[in-house]
């Protein structure tokens, strides 16, 4: 029970056996890190994400995606290793955030996520990916879309449009 409640606080794991400790109980780290583990995996398995729908009448959506790929020091067998695309959104009024594994991240694969976890009149930031191109077309063409070129700005000067929060999720 204990290390429920320190999961439940969002407690890393050496606090919570310091915590742990301080209540004369003595729990490896290895069984702390498996606990909080099986947490997070029944909690995602209890998520709909097919539910989450983010965005609404003026509310800022940052999208982008991102190559995970474990490779250090560009050397080893891990150069060869499957390489796996994931595509963000995340509402910047209230922090929700979608994630999901994609095969690619051509147009169609993109965009029909975008339409099928946004709400009409929502407004969406961007980089200046070319499968983007379309976005303000979707929901009948009531979607704002804003880009940032970030190879000259972080902040786009004309619309404000930045990607930080969503940004930040990826390092």
């Amino acid at each position: 029970i204990e290390v429920v409640k320190c999961w439940a606080a969002e407690l890393p794991i050496e606090k919570t056996i310091k915590m742990l400790e301080l209540n004369n109980i003595k729990i490896n780290r290895n069984t702390v890190s498996s606990y909080f583990t099986l947490f997070r995996n029944c909690i995602s398995l209890a998520l709909n994400k097919d539910q989450i729908i983010l965005g609404g009448p003026s509310i800022i959506i940052e999208i982008d995606e991102s190559l995970f790929a474990r490779v250090k020091y560009n050397i080893g067998n891990d150069l060869f290793r499957k390489k796996v695309w994931v595509f963000g959104m995340i509402d910047r009024k209230t922090e929700k955030l979608y994630m999901q594994i994609v095969p690619n991240r051509e147009a169609q694969t993109l965009l029909g996520i975008i339409y099928s976890h946004t709400q009409p009149f929502s407004i969406i930031y961007s980089d200046k990916w070319s499968s983007y191109n379309k976005i303000s077309q979707l929901h009948y063409g009531n979607i704002e879309h804003y880009s940032v070129n970030h190879s000259r700005n972080f902040i786009d000067p004309d619309s404000g449009a930045c990607t930080n929060k969503i940004e930040a999720i990826w390092s």
